[in-house]
């Protein structure tokens, strides 16, 4: 990931988006410090975003420390308030995660596939 970055940057200003973040980093401690390195190296026109969804009723909400500390930034997106708005957002919300739930269904296919020598397209 760090070379394509870093050679796609030199010519290209690149981003990143890492879905789950706090999923994928705390998987093993060796896959933090290795995402952790990866930023520190990481120069040039480079944009890395990374979400996590909280739930709004529970106390956890709180970003975690070690994420914080790979994320400074922090944008907390809430519903609207208003009725019409919230129906709204709510339909985009849904059509967003089925088309995301399509594309990682076609890229562990493709993972399946590819793991046993067979391409498609």
């Amino acid at each position: 990931l760090y070379q394509v970055l870093s050679s796609v940057s030199k010519t290209f200003p690149i981003i990143l988006y890492v879905r789950d973040v706090d999923v994928l980093l705390f998987r093993s401690q060796r896959l933090y410090n290795l995402f952790q390195k990866m930023l520190k190296k990481l120069s040039g026109p480079v944009l890395i975003l990374g979400s996590q969804i909280t739930n709004l009723d529970s106390d956890e909400s709180e970003i975690d420390e070690r994420v914080a500390d790979l994320f400074p930034y922090n944008i907390e997106i809430k519903p609207p308030e208003d009725e019409s708005h919230l129906v709204s957002w709510k339909s985009q919300l849904e059509e967003d995660m089925k088309m995301i739930q399509c594309q990682d269904n076609r890229n562990h296919i493709i993972e399946v596939l590819a793991a046993n020598d067979v391409e498609c397209d």
